[in-house]
C-alpha cells in the first residue's frame, strides 16, 4: 500500500473530506504528478471532496488517449458516487475534464 498522509494512492478514487452536505460533491482530478493528494489540504468547502488518482498507480493498463481516460475516471465516479457531480482540477487537464463530462 502507498501511502501520503494516510491517503491511499493506489485507490483510484478517495474521498478527501466528507461533509454529509446534501451539497453536489466536488471532483478534482489529479496534478501532473498523478496523485490527487495535493488537494488534501482544501479545507471545509461545505460538499464532500473527492480526489482521482492516475490508474497508472494501480493498474498496468495505460490509456491510449484522453477520452479513453476521461471514460476511466467517470468510471470511477459512478461506481462510487450516485447522482451528479461538480468536477474539476489542474489546468493541463481541462480538456480531459471536458471529455469526462461529455
Amino acid at each position: 500500500m502507498n501511502l501520503l498522509g494516510g491517503l491511499d494512492l493506489q485507490k483510484p478514487l478517495w474521498c478527501l473530506r466528507k461533509s454529509y452536505s446534501p451539497v453536489t460533491p466536488l471532483i478534482l482530478v489529479h496534478d501532473g504528478s498523478g496523485h490527487a493528494a495535493c488537494y488534501r489540504h482544501i479545507s471545509n468547502i461545505n460538499r464532500d471532496l473527492y480526489g482521482i488518482n492516475s490508474p497508472d498507480f494501480s493498474s498496468s493498463h495505460v490509456s491510449s488517449s484522453i477520452i479513453e481516460l476521461a471514460a476511466v475516471y467517470a468510471a470511477y465516479i459512478q461506481e462510487k458516487i450516485d447522482g451528479p457531480v461538480l468536477v474539476g482540477g489542474e489546468p493541463m487537464y481541462q480538456i480531459m475534464i471536458y471529455f469526462l463530462v461529455s
